[in-house]
């Protein structure tokens, strides 16, 4: 572990603040503070929220905190990601929010660069990245370079016009804090609190885009939120487009009990050929976690499970292994 010296910048105009939630993250959170401050842009203040952590999580923040006076601890109660990433907003300084989480890690310069496209381009008002992918060692395991179709004002137009969702890395996000405040921050929604707000910011003409580099790493593992409720996180990715379509309409958005009523109302065939597709991402999903781990045969049963249950995968899995 690397040790930093404290920072003191007590003249300097905060432009960024770093903001990143934590719950019970001891393992990698250190990992993720330290490429924080290993950032070639300096001029941030970096706010870490201990979401009622129950583990080291907080003591860790505190030890860096003592060492480099950018960093900010707020420490509450559990209150969920969405309401700790609002709380944090509101409590920053900068005029841009980049997000970040407790278990991956910026290239170190990430917010150089993400800063100096938003200054050059003063129409966008959020911008995210293409990453690698790394697995719970930290050992790189593929990429992803997506969107690819998202890199200007017409293109969120395009988006808004055809009804697509658009879909960002969380974490590379960086963003204007007044446009996300006016909109209302993250709805208390777990998980795809990200997804919902960057299809309601588009819908208030905030325009987005998504830079062709990779500037960060992200971490798959089994103990992330998204991994931890993959098939919950599918069925809300449902629910959240259609309740952005219901909006688009001027129809009111539903509840995601009514949702899933809604779900359970559709001919058995519609549901198992629903059901089919959601473990078919997900034993795909385990696949990628188990080939990250070098265990290859349960890596070869999973993804040999997905393409019985989608075949019209395996295409899409060739493409992905040329380009790898």
């Amino acid at each position: 572990m690397q040790i930093h010296l404290i920072v003191i910048l007590p003249n300097y105009n905060v432009l960024v603040s770093v903001v990143m939630s934590a719950y019970n993250a001891e393992k990698y959170i250190g990992e993720a503070i330290e490429s924080v401050l290993a950032q070639t842009f300096v001029a941030f203040e970096f706010i870490i929220v201990d979401d009622g952590s129950t583990d080291g999580t907080l003591a860790i923040a505190q030890s860096y905190q003592a060492k480099d006076s950018r960093i900010l601890i707020d420490s509450h109660e559990n209150i969920g990601l969405g309401n700790s990433l609002n709380r944090a907003m509101k409590m920053a300084k900068g005029e841009w929010i980049a997000r970040m989480d407790a278990d991956d890690i910026m290239l170190p310069n990430r917010l150089k660069e993400q800063l100096s496209y938003l200054q050059a381009h003063p129409e966008v008002s959020l911008v995210s990245c293409w990453n690698y992918y790394i697995n719970s060692q930290g050992r790189q395991i593929g990429k992803l370079v997506f969107p690819k179709d998202l890199n200007n004002e017409e293109d969120c137009k395009r988006y808004l016009a055809d009804n697509k969702a658009i879909h960002l890395l969380h974490p590379g996000v960086m963003m204007r804090k007044e446009a996300v405040l006016e909109a209302g921050g993250y709805k208390p929604i777990v998980p795809g609190q990200d997804i919902e707000l960057w299809n309601r910011l588009l819908e208030r003409k905030v325009v987005m885009v998504c830079m062709p580099q990779i500037l960060m790493k992200y971490r798959i593992h089994k103990g992330s939120v998204t991994t931890a409720h993959y098939i919950k996180s599918l069925n809300h990715y449902d629910w959240i487009v259609s309740c952005m379509l219901l909006r688009r309409q001027g129809k009111p958005e539903i509840s995601y009990e009514s949702f899933q009523q809604s779900i359970q109302q559709k001919p058995f065939v519609q549901r198992i050929h629903r059901l089919r597709k959601l473990y078919a991402n997900y034993m795909y999903r385990n696949a990628t976690f188990f080939y990250g781990d070098k265990k290859y045969l349960s890596f070869g049963i999973h993804l040999l499970c997905s393409l019985l249950l989608e075949p019209s995968r395996i295409s899409r899995v060739i493409n992905q292994l040329k380009k790898a």
